[in-house]
């Protein structure tokens, strides 16, 4: 095995932990990061990977100029949906609590660290965010991104369900 399909399983596994973890607000996640295969363009790979799920979508991208701070902003986000913020918040049932400082990551400046490591392993060039629309399949919300790095291109998708 390479190191990038290493760090592509790293960073998928780590998705999956807080899918399972955020699943514990009452709501179903779905994280996932996907090796674009080809040397085309990201727009056209990335296209080429959501037409083969669905045939019928109308897919379009706009690139990220400053992804890293658009990036990082979300997977706040989205990584940290189970973090309760604001203990008055009407949202509060679907949160987690925190006992007794027992989970590193409730702490912001641990998420900041954890999300700078993560977008450092993706050793990235080029970012786009890609919009599907399609009524193949539902999610309530989402987010999917593709990046091109040095070792290749992923789709990265962020999705939730009711």
């Amino acid at each position: 095995m390479n190191t990038y399909d290493y760090k592509i399983g790293k960073l998928n596994g780590i998705l999956k932990a807080f899918e399972w973890v955020n699943s514990k607000t009452d709501h179903g996640y779905d994280f996932t990061i996907e090796i674009l295969a080809g040397n085309d363009d990201l727009k056209n790979l990335a296209t080429s990977h959501l037409k083969h799920w669905y045939p019928n979508a109308t897919v379009d991208s706009k690139p990220i100029e400053n992804w890293r701070d658009e990036f990082s902003k979300i997977l706040q986000e989205w990584l940290f949906e189970y973090v309760l913020i604001d203990k008055n918040s009407s949202y509060s049932c679907d949160k987690l609590q925190e006992i007794d400082s027992s989970f590193t990551l409730f702490d912001s400046t641990s998420r900041e660290y954890f999300i700078n490591n993560f977008c450092n392993d993706l050793e990235v060039i080029e970012v786009i965010s890609v919009n599907i629309e399609t009524d193949e399949w539902y999610e309530a919300y989402w987010h999917d991104f593709a990046f091109k790095g040095k070792n290749g291109a992923m789709f990265i998708h962020l999705g939730v369900s009711d």
